[in-house]
């Protein structure tokens, strides 16, 4: 029981920091080709 207290408590946590932050995406956040092309010559 205290573990899905826990994991209950760190799902909510989690999505208001998603909702209250305020940061956005960063420039590498947002270029998923450059990513892509990454992974592939890796």
């Amino acid at each position: 029981m205290p573990l899905a207290v826990v994991l209950i408590l760190l799902v909510v946590g989690s999505l208001l920091f998603h909702v209250l932050s305020p940061w956005t995406f960063t420039e590498l956040a947002s270029n998923w080709g450059m990513v892509d092309f990454t992974v592939d010559i890796t």
